[in-house]
C-alpha cells in the first residue's frame, strides 16, 4: 500500500492501518511540484509550499506575471485529467487516451471574474503553468534593442562635437 501522508492525516478512518510486529513502514518525501514557464517573474520548477495550492497561490509563488512581457489573457494550465472527466466535458478522446487526457485550461486575467475562479481552481502536482508573451512584447524588445544601438552610435557624434578643436 502506498499513500501520501496528508491522506492519512486528513482521513484516518479510511487510511489508518494497524501495524504488527515485523511490519516495515517506509516514509519518503517526494516533493509535490509544478512547472512555471513563459512570461513569469520566477520560471522553473516550483515545489508546493503548502499541501494544496490553487491558481492564486501558484501565481503568488512565482511572484506573478512579468508585467512588461506577459499577456494577461494568455495564462494557461496544462494537465492530464482522468478520461471520465474528459468524457463529462464532451472532449473527443484519441486511441492513446486510455487513462488520462491532456487538457489545457485558459485564464483571462483581464476579466475580473477570473480572480474569483483562481481561488477555487486547484493546481495539481506535475501541472505546467504557462504565461504567453503579449503580442507586441517581441516587437517592443526589438525596438528597445534598436533604440539602444542608435543611442550608442549617437553618443560619440555628440561628444565629438563638444570637444574644443586642438590647435
Amino acid at each position: 500500500m502506498s499513500l501520501q501522508m496528508q491522506q492519512l492525516v486528513d482521513r484516518p478512518e479510511i487510511f489508518n492501518v494497524l501495524v504488527a510486529a515485523g511490519d516495515t513502514i517506509l516514509l519518503s518525501r517526494k516533493p509535490l511540484k509544478f512547472v512555471a514557464l513563459g512570461a513569469v517573474q520566477q520560471p522553473g520548477e516550483q515545489i508546493f509550499r503548502r499541501s494544496t495550492l490553487n491558481m492564486t497561490d501558484a501565481l503568488g509563488q512565482i511572484v506573478g506575471l512579468e508585467s512588461s512581457r506577459a499577456d494577461a489573457k494568455g495564462v494557461y494550465l496544462f494537465r492530464r485529467e482522468p478520461v471520465e472527466l474528459a468524457r463529462r466535458y464532451g472532449i473527443r478522446l484519441l486511441a492513446e487516451d486510455l487513462e488520462t487526457v491532456p487538457i489545457v485550461y485558459q485564464l483571462n486575467l483581464k476579466d475580473p471574474q477570473s480572480f474569483f475562479a483562481m481561488n477555487a481552481f486547484p493546481v495539481m502536482p506535475n501541472d505546467i503553468l504557462y504565461v504567453s508573451p503579449a503580442p507586441l512584447a517581441d516587437a517592443a524588445k526589438f525596438f528597445q534593442i534598436l533604440s539602444g544601438a542608435t543611442a550608442t552610435v549617437a553618443i560619440p557624434r555628440t561628444l565629438g562635437g563638444n570637444f574644443p578643436a586642438g590647435n
